[in-house]
């Protein structure tokens, strides 16, 4: 059965997440942002970006959603084990403490404390912009064995009796001796902050600009949803890291073209995704030899794609 230490085990997928994953995070944080600020839903929106990677590396089908509410530290099932997503920005070299859970209550939070034993498996983000972090996974028998050697005390940070607790966090000891327990994989990303590349106007619609475009399509519930279908696959077809050989993306448009799941709505947006694939594919085999076959191809599904849309 895979686990999610494999993910780390794909270099294809670690480059992914260095290059990804602190553009994701900076588009996270602008559409959290009031005046500003940041606001406290930047860590669901943060949770969400890795969830949707854990979903494209493994499969929706192997990522179940469903927590019960008696397992609050848990955010997903990962092939039926639990795993907890964490994130934190630490704004200094020193290693942050963690939160674990929420909580204002104090019976709660003593209640939570006095029965706490790690549960899961841990996904653990560490965000240090302009500077170096890490993507750490560390499985329940690492953090079993520190809470153990540190004892409860030590393992968790709590809150002085008096001040709003604000839930309870592993401690700074804690955390450091989990990222460098011998079971633990990481990853070290460098947190470079990409706004610099977004204009001004594109970061203010950034957090609107994704709800806009459906506003913005025309036509009735039907055509909306086919517009929509067509603009996804678009913008995956053109967001493809990889740039295949032409006979493999004349193959993909053929599948395309047999497939009875797509609406000549759908292929009218597909159709203006692969003429500008196909030129990015040529350009990026243009010191390479090309069967004429697979140019006639290119062109024959290119073309009858087009015929499609004047039915």
């Amino acid at each position: 059965m895979a686990s999610v230490f494999e993910l780390l085990d794909d270099e294809r997928i670690c480059e992914k997440i260095r290059q990804r994953l602190p553009y994701l995070f900076v588009l996270a944080e602008l559409e959290a942002s009031r005046a500003g600020r940041v606001g406290m839903e930047i860590g669901t929106l943060r949770e969400q970006i890795l969830i949707a990677l854990l979903i494209y590396k493994f499969g929706e089908e192997n990522v179940n959603l469903d927590i019960p509410i008696t397992m609050p530290e848990v955010d997903v099932m990962f092939f039926g084990r639990p795993l907890s997503i964490k994130t934190v920005t630490a704004k200094s070299k020193v290693i942050p403490a963690v939160k674990v859970v929420w909580n204002v209550d104090w019976q709660r939070v003593q209640e939570f404390v006095e029965g706490y034993r790690p549960k899961s498996d841990m996904l653990l983000v560490m965000v240090r912009w302009e500077s170096e972090g890490g993507f750490y996974l560390v499985p329940q028998s690492a953090q079993e064995e520190v809470f153990v050697r540190l004892g409860r005390e030590n393992y968790l940070h709590i809150p002085k009796r008096g001040t709003n607790p604000r839930g309870v966090e592993i401690s700074r000891k804690a955390i450091a001796r989990l990222i460098t327990h011998p079971q633990t994989k990481g990853l070290t990303i460098k947190w470079h902050r990409p706004t610099a590349d977004l204009k001004e106007g594109e970061r203010r619609l950034a957090p609107y600009k994704r709800w806009l475009q459906y506003w913005q399509l025309r036509g009735g519930a039907m055509r909306w949803r086919d517009e929509v279908h067509g603009q996804v696959l678009s913008e995956v077809l053109l967001a493809s890291p990889t740039i295949p050989p032409p006979s493999t993306a004349a193959g993909f448009m053929k599948a395309c073209l047999r497939s009875k799941s797509f609406s000549t709505e759908s292929l009218l947006y597909l159709l203006n995704a692969s003429t500008e694939y196909f030129a990015k594919v040529l350009r990026a085999w243009r010191n390479y030899p090309i069967a004429p076959s697979t140019l006639w191809s290119l062109r024959r599904h290119t073309m009858s794609a087009r015929n499609t849309m004047t039915i």
